[in-house]
């Protein structure tokens, strides 16, 4: 029982591990209770959770009903959303307008899902991402957010069209940033870390690049000669087609180069920021 009180600054609090029997009956993994500045105190009322907690584990494991009403009677501070502290810390960040608005359509979505921080409903968040088609799809770009995320859509998404581990990684670690934050200013009790999709493949190597002969293929059905220079464009410079457009015509020791250097539109990383000789 001693090893469930410490004290912070003056006031002792009781933390213990909640039984796995009993940890549907619970929002978080762990239980906390603020006790007392006196640590005879302290001691009475950990040991009376104390007895309440192995009480109902062994009714459980006698097939009864557990009494849990002197720990729901026990005051608990309520837990705070995903949203509201998401809210506090994009409010921390330094980022681009882009980076913020990626990471706040992701919190979005995770909100959508589920807004309560507990050990169920994080790994809800985590189950639910992986059934996500992706919104780059036509079908799924304009759909509203609660038809996205409703079973209904979920159950006909196609394997291919799903988000691929990278894409929910993201979610997840903006998720993680976010219940960090709390936990290390003492809003949450429990440090929540959900664990990140493995990845087998990079991108890259799911890719293959265009032959000769579909690239002559997609030159020739092209309905202009600025659309085919277009092509051209793209695959010779290894821009994407929102890079085309935000680049900058220079000339650098006597060598024309598509400038992406000093754009004030956002791109999509660090190392798009670049300089591409025309030759």
């Amino acid at each position: 029982m001693g090893n469930y009180i410490y004290k912070r600054k003056e006031t002792y609090h009781y933390r213990r591990r909640v039984p796995k029997e009993l940890q549907s009956h619970f929002p978080s993994l762990d239980y906390t209770k603020t006790l007392s500045k006196d640590i005879t105190t302290a001691k009475a009322i950990a040991s009376t959770i104390s007895m309440s907690i192995d009480t109902a584990v062994t009714m459980l494991r006698l097939r009864k009903k557990p009494d849990l009403s002197s720990l729901v009677h026990v005051s608990q501070k309520p837990l705070p959303t995903i949203a509201a502290l998401s809210s506090n810390y994009f409010k921390t960040l330094s980022v681009t307008k882009g980076k913020m608005q990626s990471y706040a359509t992701m919190i979005k979505t995770i909100i959508a899902i589920s807004d309560e921080i507990s050990h169920k409903s994080l790994d809800g968040i985590r189950d639910k991402l992986q059934r996500l088609p992706k919104r780059n799809i036509q079908r799924y770009r304009m759909m509203p957010l609660t038809e996205l995320i409703s079973e209904r859509t979920l159950k006909t998404v196609a394997m291919k069209d799903k988000l691929t581990p990278k894409s929910i990684n993201e979610y997840l670690k903006i998720l993680n940033s976010v219940l960090s934050f709390g936990y290390d200013r003492g809003v949450l009790l429990h440090h929540h870390k959900i664990k990140l999709l493995p990845i087998n493949h990079q991108a890259r190597t799911e890719r293959s690049a265009l032959t000769y002969r579909e690239i002559q293929a997609l030159l020739k059905a092209s309905r202009s000669p600025e659309l085919a220079l277009s092509y051209q464009l793209l695959y010779l410079s290894g821009m994407r087609l929102s890079e085309a457009y935000k680049c900058k015509l220079t000339t650098v020791n006597s060598i024309m180069c598509f400038d992406l250097r000093h754009t004030t539109e956002a791109l999509k990383n660090s190392n798009s920021y670049r300089l591409i000789p025309v030759h």
